[in-house]
């Protein structure tokens, strides 16, 4: 009973196969095969639709999921040429407080350095005159002066982030992501760069869909050009 359903499942097969072959043959030299052999390729041509719609079927999460990356993309490639102009201006507007950053964290001053300090001050209130009290406040006063500016830059640099972010411009984001870091790694310093990170892995896939529809749209177009062309020859025939 197995070797029977084999041998008409390859008879059919086999059928499909000589149907579309007639198919394609017809469509090149203008042949009449619906004369000769209408069923077969009358059955070569359910067949096939029946096998587009399975794949379909089958494939159809994928492909809408992959045609909304391709627009989603193509958005996203018009936000990234209306923000260029605009990134390069706040870049170089953001140069001076990158370089004020980098002077400031030459100093390699810590907050936990500056409350030592400052219990030390304390310390120093408790045992000693006024005089030594002040010059430890001092030098508190100026580290911590330090600190909080450092704080203003990082926040100022950390918009810019967002802005290199939502302008896709990934490579500018880890450029000042790892000049944070240098300095300190903060909850929000982390949680950014792994958005970013996302984003990034986001408007690759963009890309690649991008480029797998432009194929199937640049295959269509051949495709239609080559029967187009094959109807002049026709024609003129």
């Amino acid at each position: 009973m197995e070797t029977v359903i084999l041998a008409i499942v390859l008879c059919l097969l086999a059928w499909f196969a000589w149907g579309n072959f007639l198919l394609i043959i017809a469509l090149f030299s203008g042949w009449d095969v619906w004369s000769e052999y209408g069923g077969s390729v009358a059955f070569a041509i359910i067949m096939d639709i029946i096998f587009l719609y399975l794949v379909w079927k089958e494939n159809s999460s994928n492909i809408k999921s992959s045609y909304q990356l391709m627009k989603n993309g193509l958005k996203n490639r018009r936000i990234t040429k209306r923000g260029a102009i605009e990134l390069k201006e706040l870049m170089e507007s953001e140069e001076v407080y990158v370089n004020r950053f980098e002077e400031l964290r030459s100093k390699k001053i810590r907050e936990d350095d500056v409350k030592r300090t400052l219990h030390i001050c304390q310390l120093i209130e408790s045992i000693a005159d006024g005089e030594q009290l002040e010059e430890c406040l001092s030098k508190v006063k100026e580290s911590q002066s330090i600190l909080d500016e450092m704080d203003d830059i990082r926040n100022r640099i950390l918009k810019t982030v967002e802005n290199c972010k939502n302008f896709n411009d990934f490579k500018k984001c880890n450029y000042y992501l790892d000049i944070l870091k240098s300095a300190k790694i903060t909850p929000e310093i982390a949680s950014l760069e792994e958005e970013c990170l996302e984003q990034n892995l986001l408007r690759e896939k963009e890309k690649g869909a991008i480029r797998l529809w432009a194929r199937v749209f640049g295959l269509i177009l051949a495709v239609l050009a080559g029967g187009f062309v094959l109807f002049l020859w026709r024609l003129e025939k």
